[in-house]
C-alpha cells in the first residue's frame, strides 16, 4: 500500500514540476504538490522504517539498500526544507534531485514488493 501511495505521490509531484515547462501551472497547485510531497514522504519514511524494523530478520541486501536511499533522500529533503544555511541547502538539493537515486530506489522497492509474501 505504501509503495503505491508513494509512487502516486512522487510521480504526481514530478508531473506537476515538469508541466511548468509546457503549460502555466497555478502557483497554488505547485505549492500544494510540494506540501503533499514533503509531508506525505515524511509519513511514508516513518512507516517504511517501522516496517523495516519490524521485519528486520527477513531483510536482505536490497532492503538495506532501500532503507539507505530512503534515509538519504528524506534527510536531504529535510535539510532543504528546514536548514538555514544556503550552502547546506544547495548540497542537499544536489543529492535530493538525482534521478539516478530515485530510479534505484524505485527498482529496489519494486523488487521488494514483488518478492513479498501474499
Amino acid at each position: 500500500m505504501a509503495f503505491y501511495l508513494g509512487l502516486l505521490l512522487n510521480l504526481g509531484f514530478v508531473a506537476i514540476r515538469w508541466a511548468r515547462f509546457v503549460v502555466s501551472v497555478p502557483p497554488g497547485l505547485q505549492r500544494l504538490a510540494l506540501e503533499l510531497h514533503m509531508d506525505g514522504n515524511m509519513v511514508l519514511t516513518i512507516s517504511a522504517l517501522w516496517h523495516g524494523f519490524t521485519f528486520m530478520d527477513r531483510a536482505g541486501l536490497g532492503e538495506y539498500g532501500a532503507v539507505a536511499l530512503i534515509l538519504l533522500l528524506a534527510i536531504s529533503g529535510m535539510v532543504m526544507r528546514y536548514y538555514r544555511s544556503r550552502r547546506a541547502k544547495l548540497v542537499a538539493r544536489m543529492i535530493h534531485s538525482q534521478r539516478t537515486l530515485a530510479f534505484l530506489l524505485l527498482v529496489l522497492l519494486l523488487i521488494h514488493v514483488s518478492g513479498g509474501e501474499d
